[in-house]
């Protein structure tokens, strides 16, 4: 009798104590025991969405030409892609194809400019 009332004691007393904590562990503010008194966390603040807790799909592009591929390469830069359908040539890949074409010559000025830097004189 007098070990049981010992054992109910001790298990009140510990509920008594870890209850609390355990209540406050889902609110975006916790005490701590610094100069500054709390600590904010702002993911406890507000439920995530399933769509920001599930994260990217394997193959998705970025607008910035990343392809998701998992595991611990993650990300990885998509490059030029071209695919053959119905014998022609056809772009493949969500990359923008509007830039310029870069050009070999160069200007007089610029050939300066390299020589200038790259030479000894």
């Amino acid at each position: 009798m007098k070990t049981s009332s010992i054992l109910g004691s001790v298990t009140l007393a510990a509920a008594a104590l870890l209850l609390p904590g355990i209540a406050a562990a889902s609110q975006p503010i916790h005490l701590k025991n610094t100069e500054q008194g709390y600590v904010f966390h702002p993911d406890h603040a507000a439920p995530a969405s399933r769509a920001s807790a599930t994260g990217p799909k394997v193959g998705e592009v970025t607008q910035d030409g990343f392809r998701y591929v998992g595991g611990d390469q993650a990300w990885q830069p998509e490059s030029h892609r071209l695919v053959l359908r119905s014998g022609q040539w056809v772009h493949a890949d969500a990359l923008s194809h509007t830039s310029p074409r870069p050009s070999l010559s160069m200007s007089d000025t610029e050939r300066r400019a390299l020589q200038a830097l790259y030479t000894n004189g």
